[in-house]
């Protein structure tokens, strides 16, 4: 649902007002609809993602993030199997530490397929 969510946005990103008083709204209809179970996913898919995406257009901070190295996309596509494997392998571990764990082997796996994978072949990227 999030990631269906989120294509819609980027698909209608022309007809959506971004706007500070509608991200306030959607921050503040999320935060009660939370404790409705059956809107509670939809909310968080819909309203999170509208607050997200309009900090993400116009933070100043966002800047910084774009020196950084893009390590997200290795980070999402590595993060489920190595939760498997930890799980495996611990299967009686904490959840903490497991989520410790995971994102530490994530970032390493993210910042290795950039570096070796994703940002070599942007150089056949057409401009």
């Amino acid at each position: 649902m999030v990631f269906s969510a989120g294509a819609c946005f980027y698909h209608f990103r022309y007809l959506i007002k971004w706007e500070a008083r509608w991200a306030v709204l959607a921050f503040v209809l999320l935060s009660v609809l939370l404790f409705f179970g059956a809107v509670a996913e939809f909310a968080v898919a819909v309203l999170w993602g509208y607050v997200i995406l309009y900090f993400a257009l116009h933070a100043k901070v966002m800047g910084f993030f774009n020196k950084l190295p893009d390590v997200s996309y290795g980070v999402y596509l590595y993060a489920w199997p190595l939760n498997k494997i930890v799980l495996w392998f611990a299967p009686d571990i904490d959840v903490l530490l497991s989520v410790l764990v995971v994102l530490f082997l994530s970032s390493c796996a993210g910042a290795l397929s950039w570096y070796l994978v994703e940002k070599p072949f942007l150089a056949f990227k057409v401009k």
